[in-house]
């Protein structure tokens, strides 16, 4: 699905208005994208039998950016989380029904396959 059918199926959900203002803040840049894939460039480069100079600074230049990305985008975004996430959540326990064997958690019952002698 695209970004932003997400989004607006996401104004319509049964979420609450905080609800949705915080997925709103959860949903800002953290560069989790370049933490995981910044240095490849590099290593791509340096892996290969015939190094080229501008490669490597290429190479360089992307993991410089990543990285920077990383210190712009993460802070704030963690800030941004850890602040609102109190303020706007409500944290409600549900209540804790145990299961029978037999049945689902919605209270249905299931129906139990033997286990098979010949594994």
């Amino acid at each position: 699905k695209q970004w932003y059918q997400r989004r607006v199926r996401g104004l319509f959900s049964d979420l609450n208005i905080k609800e949705k203002l915080f997925v709103c803040a959860s949903w800002t840049p953290k560069a989790t994208v370049q933490a995981a894939i910044g240095s490849i460039a590099l290593d791509r480069v340096r892996e290969s039998d015939q190094v080229d100079p501008d490669s490597e600074l290429y190479g360089v230049t992307v993991l410089c950016i990543a990285v920077l990305a990383i210190i712009v985008t993460s802070p704030p975004g963690a800030a941004l989380i850890s602040l609102l996430g109190p303020r706007l959540l409500d944290h409600r326990p549900e209540e804790i029904v145990p299961i029978k064997d037999g049945e689902s958690s919605d209270g249905s019952v299931v129906e139990q396959k033997e286990a098979s002698d010949n594994v």
